[in-house]
């Protein structure tokens, strides 16, 4: 009998938020009706049937709460994340020098904000790794003659672009970038 009523609250944790809390507020009406319908006819109102009501709208109640709590700390933490990161992000470009900044300049000046960049390029890959400007599929081969004068074909040429967020902050602060 135990077993049957564990099962029954088991199952009730397992619905997804909006359906625990509706599962909740179901119990509670279902034990103020009880206790209306109880107190008129002068019955005793605790018995195992509202003990189980009762036990399923708590765990219901609290566990849904819980998840709600959870889920909006999370959205807080991933927007605070995200604003952290926009912040270093606006520090590496203001700080760039050299030849990200003339790589990053480059593509700032040029008409849709990409150009061909060579893959093995550490500068390159360090703007990638700090999502200043991400790779596109589109590539191209740059055949160049090495000194005995055959061709090296290895020098391949993805299309690489500005990203948005980089895209604002170089526009906010285009007077280091002219």
């Amino acid at each position: 009998m135990l077993k049957d009523y564990l099962k029954i609250i088991l199952e009730a944790l397992n619905l997804n938020v909006p359906k625990r809390i509706s599962l909740s507020i179901g119990c509670l009406l279902i034990l103020l009706t009880k206790l209306v319908v109880d107190r008129i006819q002068n019955k005793i109102f605790f018995d195992v049937w509202t003990g189980l009501f009762f036990v399923i709208f708590v765990f219901a109640l609290v566990t849904s709460l819980a998840d709600l709590y959870t889920e909006r700390k999370n959205e807080r933490d991933k927007e605070q994340k995200s604003r952290e990161k926009l912040k270093t992000k606006k520090t590496f470009i203001l700080d760039l020098e050299g030849r990200q900044l003339n790589i990053v300049k480059s593509l700032y000046f040029n008409e849709h904000h990409r150009g061909y960049l060579t893959d093995n390029d550490t500068d390159v890959l360090t703007l990638v790794a700090e999502e200043i400007i991400i790779q596109t599929s589109k590539y191209s081969y740059f055949y160049s003659r090495d000194n005995t004068g055959e061709v090296d074909n290895r020098d391949v040429k993805h299309l690489y672009i500005l990203t948005p967020p980089a895209l604002e902050i170089i526009k906010q602060h285009s007077q280091k970038f002219e």
